[in-house]
């Protein structure tokens, strides 16, 4: 049941990325009759009069058709969680785990990507899931941080076994123009015993425009939000923020899974 859920969670992260906005019911993400022109969550797919969405049964990707609702055909089955072709979608390599996808939407591709993960390393569950999540697929990470948050050593025992590149750093130079994603944390207050330790490292690292002047040109900077100032607002309106479509796509994650909790089938 809990591959069920992360399944499920990841289509709906990459179906509901596709574009955020508009304003749906629980109702309207489990029927599937609505108007393509009255929502704005989720898209058509390409070239048709059909979307795609998660089954009533819970274990499908089905495309529908927007002037009957009617199920038309089956674009993925959870019981193939490794992979499969969404016509209208690309390529896209699905797993249980949403922040893949809005990796692979970005990037076009998951395989021998380099990733670099900055801040809290210690406490944050959204690197320790993605480092068990890409490590799959080739990756090379960079893990920046201070001494006191470096990422756990059974994380690094575990890349360690399965031959996967990975190297640490104190410094956000020294990754920032190679890396295809930089996933950026807050440091968090609350997971710290001791004040006067959190205030050594609280404004460690501080991105801002003007450091981007040599980096990659389709890099990706994603944060699991609420942010504090490790990422200077004026990065939100250039081509490499994605933390705000990232936060939308896990809105309707989100309202998917309290969707399926209530007996939405």
């Amino acid at each position: 049941m809990k591959r069920l859920f992360l399944t499920i969670t990841a289509l709906l992260m990459f179906v509901a990325t596709m574009s955020a906005g508009g304003k749906l019911t629980l109702p309207d993400i489990t029927s599937g009759k609505f108007a393509a022109k009255t929502v704005n969550g989720i898209n058509p797919i390409e070239g048709t009069d059909t979307y795609a969405r998660i089954s009533q049964d819970g274990e499908r990707v089905v495309c529908c058709s927007f002037k009957t609702g009617k199920e038309l055909s089956v674009l993925f089955d959870v019981k193939n969680t490794m992979g499969c072709k969404i016509d209208g979608f690309d390529d896209y390599v699905l797993s249980p785990d949403g922040k893949r996808m809005l990796i692979q939407k970005t990037q076009g591709k998951l395989n021998g990507l380099t990733v670099n993960m900055v801040g809290d390393l210690k406490y944050g569950r959204a690197v320790h899931s993605l480092v068990e999540a890409l490590r799959w697929f080739d990756p090379h990470f960079i893990f920046t941080s201070p001494e006191e948050l470096n990422m756990p050593k059974k994380y690094l025992e575990l890349l360690d076994r399965e031959g996967v590149d990975y190297r640490q750093t104190d410094r956000i130079e020294d990754g920032l123009n190679i890396c295809d994603v930089l996933y950026m944390t807050r440091v968090q207050q609350e997971r710290f015993p001791d004040m006067d330790e959190y205030n050594k490292v609280k404004d460690v690292y501080r991105l801002s425009a003007s450091m981007l002047g040599s980096v990659k040109p389709n890099m990706k900077i994603m944060h699991p939000l609420p942010r504090v100032n490790e990422i200077a607002t004026d990065i939100d309106d250039t081509p490499y923020a994605y933390y705000f479509q990232q936060a939308g796509g896990g809105m309707y994650v989100r309202m998917a899974i309290i969707s399926y909790l209530l007996g939405y089938r």
